[in-house]
């Protein structure tokens, strides 16, 4: 039997919380259910790597962040990572390009994930039986992850504000050994979060939302192999999406998240496609060396027909 946690030891935690479900999972047959864990599995433990490479981030105080945590229950993964206030949108900046990769590396597995992001105090208890995640943060973004039709994460609108506000601010990165990024304002955008004003909703109506810029990944990997034009780029992106889609099956009723997630992949892009070619060496920096984690998880060999 675990033992009870003080109130001392739950104490409230800042940062950012995510909720992902998985679409289709709750469907599955017995050995797909399997199937499902496996690869499931395979991409938490490259989500795992990727924020061990990340690195810590740095208050104006000089705190440094905890390792982001990890938590799956059934077809629901929730990430938080306590974060300082004053670095927040830095914070979400680099989130969002794990998001990115992981959206991306769960649809050439198979796995269609869809959810939500949000900013604000949480309490996390752990048990050797138990993981408890509860708070306003937790709230905000389970009210949220379920309600786009598509495969994508979206800021909840509360987020969403925040990011409105540093929308006009520009970031500095480090790069590579002897390289110095300097990301425009347009170029957070492009790889980040980006302002989609056309998210599917349930109910039938769509809202201007901010969404993570997935699509980016898919064109950045085109671009490092093709080096070529901008529309050359964006069509071998297409190509590639359109590739793993056509290896999954489309239940009835279900085709319109099929069809939302491509109209949003197509926008985003036609509208950022010249700015991720204009940002390849940051686009570079973030994703290329991640696709060798697909080598040391597995997902590499996973996904081969």
């Amino acid at each position: 039997m675990s033992e009870v946690q003080s109130d001392q030891e739950l104490q409230s935690k800042y940062g950012i919380v995510v909720m992902l479900d998985a679409l289709g999972a709750r469907a599955l047959t017995m050995d797909g259910a399997k199937e499902f864990i496996k690869k499931r599995d395979q991409i938490i433990q490259t989500a795992q790597i990727l924020s061990r490479l990340s690195g810590p981030i740095y208050s104006a105080k000089g705190a440094q962040s905890q390792p982001a945590a990890l938590t799956t229950f059934g077809d629901n993964v929730v990430i938080t990572w306590e974060i300082a206030e004053d670095v927040v949108s830095m914070a979400l900046f680099v989130l969002a390009h794990r998001l990115a990769f992981l959206i991306a590396e769960g649809i050439r597995c198979g796995l269609l994930f869809r959810g939500a992001v949000a900013v604000g105090e949480y309490v996390r208890e752990y048990g050797h039986d138990k993981a408890t995640i509860l708070g306003p943060a937790i709230g905000d973004v389970a009210s949220w992850h379920e309600q786009a039709l598509w495969v994508g994460i979206v800021a909840t609108p509360a987020c969403g504000l925040r990011l409105s506000r540093d929308a006009s601010d520009s970031m500095s990165l480090n790069g590579p050994p002897g390289v110095s990024l300097h990301l425009s304002k347009d170029g957070v955008k492009a790889i980040s979060f980006c302002k989609y004003d056309k998210v599917p909703l349930k109910g039938n109506r769509t809202m201007g939302m901010w969404a993570v810029s997935w699509p980016a990944v898919f064109l950045t990997e085109t671009i490092l192999q093709r080096n070529g034009k901008l529309n050359v780029n964006i069509q071998g992106g297409q190509k590639l999406l359109y590739r793993y889609l056509a290896n999954l099956s489309v239940p009835f009723g279900t085709e319109d998240k099929y069809t939302n997630t491509v109209e949003f992949f197509d926008w985003h892009s036609e509208k950022m496609g010249k700015l991720v070619m204009e940002n390849i060496e940051l686009c570079k920096h973030v994703w290329f060396p991640l696709w060798d984690i697909k080598k040391q998880t597995g997902i590499h060999k996973a996904t081969k027909k």
